[in-house]
């Protein structure tokens, strides 16, 4: 049996909430449903090795279908999941180690280990996290600027917060590394748009790869719809109790506020990986 939502249910649960498990369903499924992407990009790069326009062209469209399809499961998040609950109650636990300052911890969640034990700063979960996603972006020919900015402590008492760039390899490095590795043979194989380039004539093949690029443009301003619902509009609002507010500059906590749940800058973030798309699609 397929790995789905209406099958599966979370084994820990921050918050034990139906909600919580929405969240989750959510995201697996959209990634459940993006599966068939990677057989059938694989196959478009073949097609394109063989000079084979038809089948590419079958290929794109058939990617066109499942990122619509994939896109269509987005707004099943607003049933699910309410933007409050996941601000003030799950978003904390995904915010990850890096810009704990406002709760006391500057350097980080303290991990015991055999020697000892250390201060450990990671990353929460993050799109740019995802295998999937950044296969697609690979085999589309999606170039993401390298860099993200990222809110981090000086390592100070008091919340001096810092930008920092962090490189679409660095987040590569919480995915599975039998993941990286395939994404690296992947970015050494044929790429499609040098291929579709080189066809300015056939005009099937251009457009065909342009709507392949408007439907995974469409999926990424679905998120930042989303993003901007229960993230941006939300801290604009009273935090909640549960949330401590750092004792600094009202601009500072609002920075704090809108940082995305891998503690990227979220709108900075999602709307650079928009861009990237569009640069794609415009030949």
């Amino acid at each position: 049996m397929p790995l789905q939502k209406r099958n599966t249910q979370p084994l820990v649960s921050f918050t034990g909430s139906p909600e919580e498990a929405g969240f989750f369903g959510i995201v697996l499924s959209i990634e459940e449903c993006g599966v068939p992407l990677i057989s059938i990009l694989l196959e478009a790069i073949e097609a394109t090795c063989d000079h084979d326009t038809e089948q590419l062209i079958a290929c794109l469209q058939q990617a066109t279908i499942t990122l619509t399809d994939m896109t269509s499961i987005l707004p099943r998040m607003y049933r699910d999941c309410s933007q409050s609950f996941f601000y003030h109650k799950l978003r904390p636990f995904l915010d990850g180690t890096n810009s704990l300052s406002s709760v006391g911890l500057p350097n980080g969640v303290f991990f015991e280990e055999h020697n000892g034990g250390q201060y450990r700063k990671h990353f929460g979960p993050s799109n740019a996290q995802s295998s999937l996603f950044a296969l697609v972006d690979i085999i589309l020919g999606v170039k993401h600027d390298q860099e993200c900015s990222v809110k981090e402590n000086s390592g100070q008492q008091s919340p001096n917060y810092a930008e920092r760039k962090v490189t679409e390899q660095e987040m590569r490095l919480y995915m599975p590394r039998k993941h990286r590795e395939f994404l690296a043979e992947v970015e050494r194989m044929p790429h499609i748009k040098d291929f579709v380039r080189s066809q300015p004539g056939d005009v099937r093949l251009n457009s065909t790869y342009k709507n392949c690029l408007s439907a995974l443009l469409e999926l990424r301003r679905a998120h930042i719809r989303m993003v901007a619902r229960y993230i941006v509009i939300m801290a604009k609002h009273q935090q909640s109790p549960m949330v401590v507010k750092p004792d600094s500059t009202r601009g500072e906590a609002t920075a704090a506020g809108t940082t995305g749940t891998g503690g990227t800058n979220a709108m900075e973030f999602l709307k650079s990986v928009r861009d990237s798309v569009v640069q794609a699609r415009d030949l």
